[in-house]
């Protein structure tokens, strides 16, 4: 992939403090650098070295691999479901929303937010549009309205809706002034943003860290606030039971809004670039320890002449291979995603979990974080107790 170095994408600020560098393993066969700054002039974070677009529209319109296509198991118990529920539950709370409600989610994915909305908001009009022909056959295959593309350029709208969200979206946006106003524009009067991006105050620790190519924004509830206020949305209710996340809903009114936060101001700015750096150095810790943690338990499983699988084939196991060499040891990849089924992921054959059974495998390393509880489940429900099964984070 190029990459570019970018002015501040709130203010265009050209001096900057550099917080962190690094090379992300986005792909098995390549890298990108990246660099994160601090804008001297607004404080802001961004990645001041990031991939071209052109690069990044190819990986959000066609690839499994943006973070957006990720596969998640859809039954009511599991994770995802259960916190677009949450999102739903928080939304409805807040807000007074009319019956006959139009509302477009852009960056859908798989529809699954529009999805949980259609199950609360019975009569609503729901839209949807995301640049991924995948996750728009996959909407459609759902009966939801959606629309491919990016709303910058849409020309398939022909009403203004009451409420536009963006989960998971605006983190990824290379130009956040421009689709804000564009949101502004779309909406009626009285119309309401939901919002949903990382905490950069709270980043958490994981295999695939808080820094990656796709995530070039990092907001804070200040800095999010600031940049929302800028493009005429002076009313806001933040969640507060939330902590890793900032989810809030923004309205050019608070004729709908039950509760205004009048102040985020708690949130001070001054501190980010110290929290980041720290976080940074935490991270650094957790995948020296981790790296020393796997060497011991594949070295027990190899003497042990185990058959070996990983499970899961998507960015953590690409970091993971960053870390160790899972061509040496790795009998085997497993993936519940059916789209990934029968393609190669390190010269190996992707095969769905239960193939554990014909193929006698005995211990199974689980890469991801937020499923590694799903996946033990349909691990357990295929194979039994006696499958030897680990975890990353455990």
């Amino acid at each position: 992939m190029e990459t570019e170095r970018v002015n501040c994408p709130i203010c265009q600020g050209k001096f900057f403090n550099l917080i962190h560098s690094q090379r992300c393993n986005h792909l098995l066969d390549s890298s990108v650098y990246i660099e994160v700054s601090q804008c001297k002039d607004c404080e802001f974070v961004f990645n001041s070295i990031r991939p071209k677009w052109r690069a990044m529209l190819e990986l959000y319109s066609s690839s499994t691999n943006a973070s957006g296509q990720v596969f998640r198991e859809i039954s009511p118990s599991s994770y995802y479901p259960k916190l677009h529920r949450k999102r739903v539950n928080f939304f409805s709370s807040v807000c007074n929303i009319p019956t006959r409600v139009n509302i477009l989610d852009v960056g859908c994915g798989n529809g699954d937010f529009l999805h949980a909305l259609r199950g609360t908001l019975t009569s609503a009009n729901l839209m949807g549009i995301d640049p991924s022909k995948r996750a728009v056959l996959n909407c459609t295959n759902r009966g939801l309205k959606v629309s491919e593309g990016f709303l910058k350029e849409s020309n398939h709208f022909d009403l203004n809706f009451d409420v536009i969200s963006m989960i998971s979206v605006l983190e990824h946006v290379y130009e956040p002034l421009d689709l804000l106003k564009r949101c502004y524009n779309n909406l009626n009067e009285n119309g309401l943003l939901f919002i949903e991006v990382p905490n950069a105050l709270k980043p958490e620790i994981s295999l695939s860290g808080f820094f990656n190519l796709e995530h070039v924004l990092h907001f804070t509830p200040n800095s999010l606030k600031k940049i929302l206020l800028s493009e005429g949305f002076p009313y806001f209710c933040l969640d507060t039971s939330e902590d890793h996340i900032i989810r809030l809903v923004a309205g050019k009114s608070k004729k709908i809004i039950k509760t205004v936060d009048h102040d985020l101001s708690s949130f001070a700015e001054n501190n980010v670039r110290k929290i980041l750096e720290n976080y940074c150095l935490k991270q650094s810790e957790f995948t020296t320890d981790l790296k020393v943690k796997l060497k011991k338990l594949i070295d027990n499983w190899k003497r042990q002449k185990k058959t070996i699988a990983i499970y899961g084939t998507g960015v953590h196991t690409v970091m993971l291979n960053s870390l160790i060499d899972l061509k040496q040891f790795t009998d085997y990849f497993i993936d519940g995603d059916v789209s990934k089924q029968g393609l190669k992921f390190l010269d190996k054959e992707i095969l769905p979990p239960e193939a554990i059974i014909e193929l006698n495998i005995e211990a199974v390393l689980i890469s991801s974080q937020r499923f590694a509880q799903e996946m033990k489940q349909r691990l357990r429900k295929v194979a039994g107790k006696k499958l030897e099964v680990a975890t990353c984070y455990e």
